[in-house]
Parts: structure tokens; C-alpha cells; sequence
């Protein structure tokens, strides 16, 4: 709300009927599955970081849905209050509501993760680990080296002062 009491900026929030999705023509039934991280790798990620002194951080991402790309073409008729009831919406991104949405903000995530040279965890789908050399400052998360990649070995190989630096990113819907 503005100084004087009245509202300042209207949000709203436009989302998809989930009802009138049709499998195989609107989304790909095998493809509306988004992995969570499980209560136990949830545990586990928080005892570790308890016994190696590390820094928890939580994160929530904002309009996670809304961050993904269709994987192919959606329209939409138009919300009731506007006039011309015979155009369309051509959809580019997901929509909170679509079948699809949670599965393709999931698929967003973890090439982001990889593109930062994050690895995915093979016990739990939705952990993903990156570890470099702290000595060598080049081989950070999202850095490329010519020696080699994070956690490669590669990188700062011989240094008596070096240490190995790790994050863990547990991804749980839209929460890290």
C-alpha cells in the first residue's frame, strides 16, 4: 500500500485449468514427474553440514514455474474479464496448473546445476554436489579452468595449502 492507505501495485496470478489438459496432445504423460529430495537425504545433508562446520543456507525460488520453457506449443483461451472471447494465448513459458510445469521447472534446474558444474547424486535425484581446490581461485562453481574442471583433481594437483571446498544443493520443488 501507497502512503495514503490506497493499493499501490495489483498482482494476480494467471494460471492454467489443469482439467482441459488432454494427455499425448497438450503434455507427455511420462513427463510430468518432478524429483523431490527425500526426508532422509534431507537429514543427511543437515548432519553433514552440522559435522563439517559448513553454511546452511534455505533459498526459495520465486515464480518457479513460470522460469521454464514449454516443451511445445500451448494455447490458452483468455481469462473471462477481457472482451474478445475468440483470441487466444499462445503459451512460451509454464504456467502454474499446467501437468507439465513441476517436471519442466525440474528439467530448468538441474541444467543450471550442470552448467555450474554441479554433479547429480546417484542415491538421490535431487542433490547435487560440486567440489573444487580453494587454492586455485579459477576452479569456483561455474568456472571453467584448461586444467580440468572442479573436483577434477586436476587444478592446483600438488599444493600442500590446498583444500577441497564442497556445496550441496538440495532442490525440493521450488526450495534449495
Amino acid at each position: 500500500y501507497g502512503r495514503t492507505g490506497e493499493g499501490s501495485r495489483c498482482t494476480a496470478r494467471l494460471t492454467a485449468m489443469v482439467n482441459r489438459q488432454r494427455p499425448g496432445g497438450h503434455y507427455d504423460e511420462n513427463a510430468t514427474y518432478a524429483s523431490v529430495m527425500s526426508y532422509s537425504s534431507l537429514r543427511l545433508m543437515l548432519s553433514l553440514g552440522c559435522a563439517s562446520n559448513m553454511r546452511l543456507d534455505i533459498a526459495d525460488v520465486k515464480l518457479a514455474n513460470v522460469q521454464s520453457f514449454l516443451d511445445r506449443t500451448l494455447y490458452m483461451s483468455m481469462p473471462e474479464h477481457f472482451k474478445d472471447p475468440t483470441k487466444a494465448l499462445r503459451l512460451i513459458r509454464s504456467l502454474y496448473g499446467l501437468k507439465q510445469s513441476g517436471a519442466l521447472w525440474s528439467q530448468c534446474m538441474k541444467e543450471w546445476l550442470f552448467s555450474l558444474n554441479f554433479k547429480r547424486m546417484c542415491s538421490d535425484p535431487s542433490l547435487y554436489v560440486c567440489e573444487w581446490d580453494s587454492s586455485d581461485a579459477t576452479t569456483t562453481p561455474g568456472r571453467h579452468t584448461a586444467g580440468g574442471t572442479p573436483g577434477s583433481g586436476s587444478a592446483g594437483a600438488g599444493n600442500a595449502t590446498s583444500k577441497k571446498e564442497r556445496v550441496i544443493v538440495g532442490v525440493y520443488v521450488d526450495d534449495l
